[in-house]
């Protein structure tokens, strides 16, 4: 995997949004003859400050997890925080959904709706942390692959035993090979 940087995460999250604002620009010049269309634009202009603020949450909480603890505290805190935003912006996609349809049956999520924001923030916390807390730990094998790096080999540390018996094998192949005659002589 490869590890994350502060350009990279700040470059993809800005590049993400502008798409998606730039798609929500294009989709208000477009004149659709849909009400569905036309009423998942309204939905998306009425909630775009939702999407900005889950999405700067969720940047905040993404770069302060590139750090080194302690500096990474926060991330859990921030990433939670933009959880419930992000829910909160599912449940209205949901209601609105349900409006469109004419459908009663996803208003019963309005039941759900707390309950879920106390578990996401609760589960992203706990969750968080217990990331923070085992990447403390020292792992047995990144110790034996760094082991093993430093225990690489090079020709010029193989010295004289690796000639000699490389010496030695020809020897005796040119002396198996050679007459009988000329062997006994020897």
């Amino acid at each position: 995997m490869m590890k994350k940087t502060v350009l990279g995460i700040t470059l993809s999250k800005l590049i993400g949004l502008m798409i998606f604002l730039l798609i929500l620009a294009i989709l208000n010049f477009i004149e659709f003859d849909n009400i569905i269309n036309i009423r998942v634009v309204e939905f998306l202009n009425e909630n775009v400050w939702i999407v900005i603020i889950f999405s700067i949450l969720l940047y905040i909480g993404e770069l302060f997890s590139v750090f080194i603890f302690p500096l990474n505290l926060p991330a859990p805190l921030f990433n939670a925080v933009g959880g419930i935003f992000l829910a909160g912006f599912i449940f209205q996609m949901l209601y609105m959904l349900g409006d469109v349809l004419n459908q009663d049956a996803f208003f019963i999520f309005k039941l759900l709706e707390p309950l879920a924001y106390i578990l996401i923030f609760f589960l992203v916390i706990i969750f968080g942390y217990i990331k923070i807390f085992i990447d403390l730990i020292p792992r047995r094998k990144e110790k034996q692959t760094r082991k093993a790096k430093t225990k690489e080999i090079r020709w010029k540390d193989i010295g004289n035993e690796f000639r000699m018996a490389a010496y030695n094998l020809a020897s005796t192949i040119k002396e198996r090979l050679e007459p009988k005659k000329s062997r006994k002589k020897r």
